[in-house]
């Protein structure tokens, strides 16, 4: 599958988001990151089909780069994760993040406050405290 593009290069890469659904984990464990890339906005169009894709990914090391976003600055790709693919990830995903979740409850920045990414973060603890 290697031959084949992965990533969405723009908006509406159709093309891309075919090949992602029939790729397996190993071929997309390398594009973690320009995977959740196309998750800064949820209302792409590509944002769909990645956001699947994603949910269906069983490798732990997706934890990283999640993690490493949630630690960063851009306050709505944090929104949208927290309220899209973050509720339905895999326990084992969920469990690397959820000290990072708590603090940005505890100690959210003015920022996080101003998006909304606090209260995201809030539901979504309750949600998994309800799921489990």
């Amino acid at each position: 599958m290697s031959t084949l593009r992965l990533v969405p290069q723009h908006k509406g890469d159709d093309d891309a988001c075919a090949n992602l659904q029939q790729a397996s984990d190993e071929d997309i464990q390398p594009l973690l990151w320009p995977l959740l890339e196309c998750l800064q906005d949820i209302n792409w169009p590509i944002a769909a089909p990645v956001l699947e894709r994603l949910l269906r990914y069983r490798g732990d090391d997706l934890a990283e780069p999640l993690f490493q976003i949630l630690g960063g600055d851009d306050e709505v790709w944090k929104y949208w994760l927290l309220t899209n693919l973050l509720p339905d990830v895999q326990i084992s995903v969920w469990q690397a993040l959820r000290f990072k979740i708590h603090a940005m409850v505890r100690q959210p920045t003015p920022a996080e406050l101003q998006e909304e990414v606090t209260e995201a973060a809030a539901e979504l603890l309750s949600h998994w405290k309800n799921k489990s």
